[in-house]
């Protein structure tokens, strides 16, 4: 019971921290089922369609314990059901980013697209902006040519440019190969382990890191002025 309870809190703690897009679905749990508004259990296909579909932000997902299990229905919402929405995860993210500014970025260790280990000891002494993201994240799709701008302005820079998501190293192959323009950060899978430690839920979530290993900035949410932004954060961090 403690087990499920600790869950259903999580749970809900993602739902109001979540604003822009909303927190990618966990297929892994064999404790967690999905269904529609009208009642039918979701295979992960169907929620990724949903989800591509619609678009994460247009997305509710409503948590409900069933037998042991937990059920999460995925309502699209009209105009007004999001706007209302958006603006108590806005609060919600503001609590979120001042509680990991000017804190130590948490110990990982994951692997690259080409095998290489990129971890904790990796990014010492260098500035480090991450990326969250996940494959049916239409906003991350959306800002990847501007990020990519980013990550060729600072190429001679001691700047990092990495990119973790909990998507499996199988679907980010098929995913870049249907994609006629890349990702030039350094694309990181299978990182829940890292999510879970920041709590990240929001997509995309950038994350400036000092060279001392102090987070500096953090920004949520598709914006247009996205590359101006973190290149004040990370001139900051270099100057």
């Amino acid at each position: 019971m403690k087990k499920y309870l600790l869950f259903f809190c999580t749970l809900l703690f993602t739902v109001f921290l979540t604003t822009a897009q909303t927190s990618a679905p966990n297929f892994d749990d064999k404790n967690v089922v999905y269904k529609s508004e009208e009642g039918e259990v979701l295979t992960k296909s169907e929620v990724k369609t949903f989800y591509k579909t619609y678009g994460g932000d247009n997305v509710q997902m409503k948590y409900k314990m069933n037998k042991g299990k937990m059920e999460i229905t995925l309502k699209v919402l009209d105009t007004t059901q999001k706007v209302k929405i958006n603006k108590q995860h806005q609060l919600s993210n503001k609590e979120w980013i001042n509680s990991k500014v000017g804190k130590e970025f948490p110990e990982f260790s994951l692997a690259n697209l080409i095998g290489q280990k990129i971890s904790s000891n990796t990014i010492k002494g260098k500035v480090t902006v991450f990326n969250f993201w996940f494959i049916n994240c239409l906003p991350c799709i959306k800002e990847m040519p501007d990020l990519n701008t980013l990550v060729n302005k600072y190429q001679n820079k001691d700047v990092l440019f990495l990119a973790p998501t909990y998507e499996t190293k199988e679907d980010l192959v098929d995913f870049f190969e249907t994609r006629e323009e890349g990702f030039d950060y350094d694309v990181l899978f299978n990182a829940k382990p890292l999510l879970k430690k920041l709590l990240v839920s929001s997509y995309p979530t950038h994350i400036v890191v000092s060279k001392e290993g102090i987070i500096t900035d953090v920004l949520i949410g598709y914006d247009t002025d996205i590359v101006s932004k973190l290149s004040k954060a990370i001139n900051t961090n270099l100057n």
